[in-house]
């Protein structure tokens, strides 16, 4: 479940406007920024893949998420937040979508 939560946080709507907000920078610059963004994010991917991992072999329980491996991994007060951290990203893409769904709607 945590799994699903950081890809659908990866991989939102913005991920559709990227190619048109590069457009402007030509093909070659575009498309550079484009790779070395997700060569950013496979990286931080793997990353987490490999502290989750670490830390549920050190605790020996099954499917923990984000918020205990990151507590596991930095202790209480850098996984406090972290925790933080992950629930002003999901407000923020909550108050995003609403502004642009309302943007949309009063267009229709």
């Amino acid at each position: 479940s945590s799994t699903a939560l950081v890809a659908g946080t990866t991989v939102g709507a913005g991920i559709l406007a990227l190619p048109q907000v590069t457009l402007p920078a030509g093909y070659g610059p575009g498309s550079a920024v484009l790779v070395v963004s997700w060569l950013l994010m496979a990286i931080s991917g793997l990353l987490i893949a490999e502290t989750t991992s670490s830390a549920i072999c050190e605790t020996r329980r099954p499917g923990l998420g984000l918020l205990a491996t990151s507590t596991e991994a930095l202790g209480p007060a850098v996984g406090g937040l972290a925790g933080l951290a992950y629930a002003l990203i999901h407000y923020a893409l909550l108050v995003a979508y609403v502004a642009q769904g309302g943007a949309l709607l009063s267009e229709a």
